[in-house]
């Protein structure tokens, strides 16, 4: 079922903030417009006066039938509460039911998932910039489910020391964008044409990590290896030293020598993917990395896990 149009003039553009995404059994890629209004417009009003419609795309195809999306995409679904105002406008933007559309065909930019699976086999990590687009990034930002709560200074005396807060979520009860994240990164990586990897166990454990007072941070460490398949960590927003030190050291190797790890700023959108314990071999193990606190302001990101012994389950038994 396509979502009607409701308007003479649908097809057009609206104003400047949409979320691309692909229609129903629609071929175009379109924007679909968060408003609470129903109309089209042209992008560039004084160069189309005196231009052919059709020899100059002054008039974009971009529907902003926000109102009147197919049912089952409002029945049930998650709705984005904090959208910005439309740049330049200073209009309201009222929350549509929009991400359920969204999650459905989400796709992360410009990743050639072969490319990374042999970066994971090889290397045991791979980063993904700028993977998630801004609207998705909203989506599973608000998809966290609280109550936040701070992270213990220290892992079960394991020496790592953390700062921050965090909730927690199992995948099947997760919002449609965090499964559709999920299942796109599995998917990608079992979908890859590289040989001799096995498939990927299902992520079954989201985490939500924000600042406390300033302060988001892990010291060097190793996920455990009761985290199996890989661990994805996407930054939804906030920059951060983030380092990953590859090869079998120690943490203690790893805490004295920082200059022998790879270093960068994450941005948003950004994805890393560390092999877990047991994945793509037997005695694989997750590399060691860090994350510093943001440089400025806040900083949220989103761990996606699988949990060997199910969500819930203690990671440090």
């Amino acid at each position: 079922m396509r979502p009607p149009f409701v308007g003479l003039l649908d097809p057009l553009l609206s104003v400047d903030f949409g979320e691309a995404l692909l229609h129903e059994r629609e071929p175009d890629d379109v924007g679909i417009g968060a408003r609470g209004c129903d109309f089209g417009s042209i992008t560039d009003s004084e160069r189309a006066q005196h231009d052919p419609v059709g020899t100059k795309r002054w008039i974009r195809r971009t529907p902003t039938h926000a109102s009147s999306l197919a049912e089952r995409c409002a029945a049930g679904s998650p709705h984005l509460d904090h959208l910005p105002a439309i740049v330049g406008r200073g209009l309201p933007v009222r929350s549509t039911p929009i991400v359920h559309c969204v999650a459905r065909e989400l796709h992360l930019a410009g990743v050639d998932w072969n490319a990374v699976t042999k970066q994971l086999v090889t290397r045991g990590w791979a980063r993904l910039e700028r993977a998630v687009d801004p609207g998705v990034a909203a989506a599973l930002q608000d998809a966290a489910p609280g109550p936040w709560t701070s992270l213990p200074e220290s892992e079960c005396g394991t020496g790592v020391r953390q700062g921050g807060l965090a909730c927690h979520s199992d995948i099947d009860g997760a919002a449609d964008a965090v499964r559709s994240l999920a299942r796109v990164i599995r998917e990608g990586i079992d979908g890859a044409q590289v040989p001799d990897v096995p498939p990927l166990p299902a992520f079954n454990h989201a985490e939500w990590c924000r600042a406390e007072r300033g302060e988001k941070f892990i010291t060097p460490h190793r996920d455990p290896d009761t985290a199996g398949g890989i661990v994805a960590v996407l930054t939804i927003h906030g920059r951060a030293l983030f380092r990953v030190w590859e090869g079998g050291g120690s943490l203690v190797e790893a805490r004295g020598h920082p200059e022998r790890a790879e270093e960068w700023e994450t941005d948003d959108g950004d994805i890393v993917l560390l092999c877990g314990g047991g994945w793509p071999t037997a005695t694989s193990r997750c590399a060691i990395h860090e994350s510093r606190s943001p440089l400025v302001g806040d900083r949220m990101t989103l761990t996606l896990r699988h949990n060997k012994g199910g969500y819930g389950s203690d990671y440090f038994q």
